[in-house]
């Protein structure tokens, strides 16, 4: 099965989701090069403007895989306003927080959860600020 990001919808307004659920760590490279080509094609992703949903339920993580996110958030970083990460475990966390840090991405630009409703309710918050200020922008 080929692994394509895709848009889904929350609070009205398009959020690109990454589907790594139960995914094999070498297939990981060809997943993130797929999301790669998939922003830089795609005409509505505008750099900073993106909101991503990731699940990374059953992914079995090595510090391979944690530098494959890395890598790929270089490239997702630039498109995104807000990305909701969840399924990972409290350890797992912790690790890629740290390397996120080290990625230079900001708590604020992205958020790790263990539920999808977490990660899917902060996402909503980010949605309806942005929402909010760009009105502000405009009054």
């Amino acid at each position: 099965m080929k692994r394509e990001p895709y848009f889904t919808e929350i609070e009205g307004e398009k959020v690109i989701f990454l589907d790594y659920t139960n995914i094999l760590p070498d297939e990981i490279p060809i997943f993130n090069q797929t999301i790669k080509d998939f922003l830089l094609k795609c005409e509505e992703c505008k750099e900073g403007e993106m909101f991503f949903l990731a699940d990374s339920t059953g992914l079995k993580y090595n510090l391979k895989t944690i530098r494959d996110f890395t890598s790929l958030s270089k490239v997702t970083g630039r498109f995104s306003k807000a990305t909701a990460i969840y399924g990972m475990t409290l350890e797992i966390k912790k690790l890629y927080n740290v390397a996120l840090a080290l990625a230079g991405r900001s708590k604020e630009q992205i958020q790790i959860f263990e539920t999808k409703t977490e990660a899917v309710g902060w996402l909503s918050r980010r949605i309806l600020e942005e929402r909010e200020k760009k009105k502000k922008l405009f009054e």
